[in-house]
């Protein structure tokens, strides 16, 4: 780990010369000298040091237009790994306007296949003039929610906005 912040070191210590116009021998003479002391570290590190469990720590430099020296700022990564932060509220609670639900995009999906393309019937009831029969929507909701008689309930395949989305074109279709 030495050797990758000597490294880094010797590149900012260059950009720094370079950027304050110092002339290229001074700049030469400072990266030989820091090359020097990366060599003689690299040297000196045991083979074991990568064995060794020590916290993983992160090594940044001072912006590169800086005129100071390189400030070094060490973080201690965390012993155990967290979830990461969530940068948006979930679909559910996102502030989102509400998009209309097609009811007879609903209808022809998952009623049509009983109650046919006209709402004549077949395998399901015949729901031709529901809504004389019956004027109160709230009706239709209750059925197809929780299901009557041999339909199946549709409140768990289907949200409350395309169930009632679906009944309002059905009393209004037919």
């Amino acid at each position: 780990m030495r050797s990758r912040f000597f490294i880094t070191l010797v590149a900012v210590l260059s950009l720094i010369a370079a950027a304050c116009g110092s002339s290229g021998d001074a700049a030469s003479d400072v990266v030989d000298a820091v090359e020097e002391t990366v060599d003689e570290v690299v040297e000196e590190e045991p083979a074991e040091a990568e064995e060794v469990e020590e916290a993983e720590t992160t090594t940044t430099a001072a912006p590169e237009t800086s005129t100071e020296a390189p400030a070094e700022t060490t973080t201690e990564a965390p012993a155990e790994e967290e979830p990461p932060a969530e940068e948006e509220p979930p679909a559910e609670e996102a502030e989102v306007p509400a998009i209309a639900v097609d009811g007879q995009n609903v209808y022809e999906s998952n009623c049509a296949r009983c109650h046919a393309e006209d709402g004549s019937g077949g395998r399901g009831a015949n729901i031709q003039g529901i809504a004389e029969r019956q004027p109160d929507q709230a009706f239709g909701v209750e059925v197809v929610s929780n299901g009557r008689r041999g339909m199946p309930a549709f409140g768990d395949d289907l949200s409350a906005e395309e169930i009632e989305a679906a009944v309002s074109y059905i009393w209004d279709t037919f």
